[in-house]
């Protein structure tokens, strides 16, 4: 019928010619980045497709060679192939089959010396301090480039070696 249904109207803020004009600094910043060029061989587990591959692309374009699985056993079996050659696990704790908790708890048992990144979209506050402890670096979800190249580059050279009896 004429006249019938729902209406909607979208109202958007103008954004003023001061903030526009620092945007350009800012995608400076993540092109400097882009051209610093990373070597070694990173482990990426994320169950988000569309992630996955933006961000073996984004690892490929700085120079990294990638190792992409989609589930926390493909994970710990991959890293488990790779150990030797893998110096940076970027490890999303929502994974499937095995958790990205478990994984971690699995790498540290191996007692590796590899440098692990957490994402995350939500972390209860009981896991986050587990991970403070083990001295992981946490990068909340969502995140930029520049925000997990700042995060990697902040990585402490020699993480802490557990024992067997440390876990999360």
């Amino acid at each position: 019928r004429p006249m019938a249904g729902t209406s909607f109207r979208l109202y958007f803020p103008i954004i003023p010619i001061t903030v526009a004009a620092k945007e350009p600094m800012i995608e400076a910043d993540v092109e400097t980045m882009a051209t610093s060029n990373g070597t070694g061989t990173v482990l990426i587990a994320e169950d988000e497709a569309n992630m996955l591959q933006l961000l073996e692309k984004i690892f490929l374009s700085r120079g990294y060679k990638v190792l992409t699985v989609s589930d926390g056993q493909a994970a710990l079996d991959i890293y488990r192939r790779h150990k030797e050659e893998i110096a940076v696990v970027l490890l999303d704790l929502g994974l499937p089959k095995l958790s990205g908790r478990d994984v971690l708890v699995e790498i540290r048992r191996d007692n590796s010396d590899v440098k692990i990144i957490l994402t995350s979209g939500y972390i209860d506050p009981a896991t986050k301090i587990e991970i403070d402890s083990l001295q992981v670096m946490l990068l909340p979800k969502p995140y930029t480039p520049r925000d997990l190249f700042k995060t990697l580059h902040s990585l402490p050279q020699t993480p802490p070696r557990l024992n067997h009896e440390s876990a999360l």
